[in-house]
């Protein structure tokens, strides 16, 4: 039962446009808790930013000028934790844009990285592929390669079942 002589709190209110209106917030701050403690969540299961593309391809936040060939190296392994460990040492250090491309990778590391864990036939070459023209190599991997900037290493991608490459673009011509 509700006492009369009771003092009554005070409704929340707020100005808007120059205007007194009922404040809603209250009603709403436990929904934006819990998605805010869920967002926080999602973020740290994301392993450092690091995202593995499955299904889709990733695409550079700035558009790269076409070109006919590029130059590539590659690194390829079985599991998708093996290539996000790979990911994860040649972003230790490096700028990356919002689709995880590392701008600026260091070719020494990525060669090396190649040789040690990559369980391609070109590891022992640093991964090296060579010069490829479009339409030359599996599609998802042509794909990536015409879309990664020089000097740039792609993010993990997957090309085929238990097939996961990263991709560097030494140069283009």
């Amino acid at each position: 039962l509700y006492q009369l002589d009771r003092p009554r709190p005070e409704a929340a209110t707020k100005i808007v446009g120059g205007e007194k209106s009922f404040d809603f917030t209250m009603f709403h701050k436990d929904i934006w808790e819990r998605a805010r403690k869920r967002s926080e969540g999602m973020l740290a299961d994301q392993k450092g930013g690091a995202l593995c593309y499955r299904e889709s391809l990733p695409r550079p936040e700035c558009k790269v000028a076409a070109c006919a060939q590029v130059k590539i190296r590659r690194v390829q392994v079985n599991t998708e934790d093996k290539i996000m460990r790979c990911y994860q040492a040649m972003a230790a250090g490096g700028g990356t844009d919002c689709h995880g491309f590392l701008l600026g990778a260091s070719l020494g590391r990525f060669m090396t990285l190649a040789k040690e864990k990559s369980d391609a036939v070109d590891s022992k070459d640093g991964g090296d592929l060579g010069w490829i023209a479009r339409g030359k190599v599996e599609p998802r991997l042509d794909v990536v390669a015409f879309a990664t900037p020089r000097g740039g290493c792609s993010p993990p991608f997957r090309v085929k079942p238990a097939c996961f490459q990263l991709v560097f673009v030494e140069d283009r011509r």
